[in-house]
């Protein structure tokens, strides 16, 4: 699963891991997120997501869903810069 609120990062991150195979769920946001995981009856392996959002940082995100999906591992990524 990835989470990304920046809609070209997730279309194209979505893209190189399908194009390298992977089953993608992906949310553009902590909302659509929740849904997705509530929704899916299949194993979740990963939640790729991004750190610095509007609402809710990844860390925050993650808790809640490894919560409701123990096991699950996060990655964290992020493009933030203060600059």
């Amino acid at each position: 699963m990835i989470e990304e609120d920046e809609r070209s990062v997730l279309v194209l991150t979505q893209a190189m891991l399908e194009r390298l195979g992977y089953k993608v769920l992906a949310a553009g946001g902590k909302d659509e997120a929740f849904r997705l995981v509530r929704e899916h009856s299949d194993a979740i392996d990963l939640l790729l997501t991004d750190v610095v959002m509007p609402g809710m940082d990844g860390k925050e995100l993650s808790e809640r869903i490894l919560a409701l999906r123990p096991g699950l591992k996060p990655l964290f990524m992020s493009g933030y810069s203060e600059a």
